[in-house]
């Protein structure tokens, strides 16, 4: 398959795993090993969305009073988005950003025992939310203008799963690609040529990362109606060992 990205992004936004971090993955180190393999490092700072979990309130107050739903109770409409921090506290689990990976794998094992609650949806892996995304966006635009960017879809976003995407348009012709039959959901990756920033949501993973400007960063992690952090680089990339005999 030919690769239709830039080589500077090419590796991060492609399915993979495509880079070696220099150090073991674990919960403690997730946000900071996955910003190294999933965004490319060459930016003044970076920030992190982190998806939402969904709830349906509804339903849980049914089955919690004894009512057995089926399937067809459950509806999406129903179900509404809670930040980490929000869904954290329902549980009586603290959110503090420097151990919420981990904390949310010890609140989704809990969860799991003895089966997931059916009115409980993890958030969504791979897919930034419309809302959280344009607002990102938007912000991106104040700064850097309407721009002509790169719209990416990995194999697993697009309707048939045989060929990548790659769409350039203006930044603000984002609300039309969510109406494309052939796309599913959020971009891969968004991105200008220039490359000024980029936004990156790995197809397997609960967050989205932005790598840009200082002025970006500082602009975006000031919003309250996003869960977004300011993040910086703990690890780089492990570097080919060469024999020195």
């Amino acid at each position: 398959m030919k690769d239709i990205l830039p080589d500077w992004i090419a590796k991060q936004a492609s399915l993979g795993p495509n880079i070696e971090v220099d150090t073991e993955l674990n919960d403690d180190n997730a946000f900071w090993y996955f910003l190294t393999a999933c965004c490319p490092l060459i930016f003044e700072k970076y920030a992190l969305i982190l998806h939402p979990f969904w709830i349906n309130y509804k339903a849980k107050k049914e089955i919690e009073s004894g009512i057995n739903l089926t399937e067809e109770d459950f509806k999406d409409s129903d179900y509404e988005p809670l930040t980490w921090n929000d869904f954290f506290k329902r549980f009586d689990f603290d959110f503090q950003f420097e151990s919420a990976y981990k904390t949310k794998q010890q609140l989704e094992r809990k969860l799991r025992e003895p089966e997931w609650p059916d009115y409980v949806w993890a958030p969504g892996e791979g897919d930034c939310e419309f809302v959280d995304l344009k607002k990102l966006c938007d912000e991106i635009i104040q700064i850097h203008d309407d721009c002509v960017v790169n719209f990416f879809y990995c194999l697993l976003k697009t309707k048939d799963w045989e060929n990548e995407r790659l769409i350039k348009d203006k930044l603000s012709r984002l609300d039309l690609l969510y109406k494309d039959d052939e796309l599913r959901d959020s971009p891969t990756a968004i991105f200008p040529d220039s490359k000024d920033w980029c936004i990156v949501s790995d197809y397997d993973l609960p967050m989205t990362f932005i790598g840009g400007s200082a002025d970006l960063i500082d602009k975006v992690k000031k919003r309250t109606d996003i869960e977004i952090f300011e993040i910086q680089p703990r690890f780089g990339i492990k570097t080919p060992a060469h024999n020195t005999q």
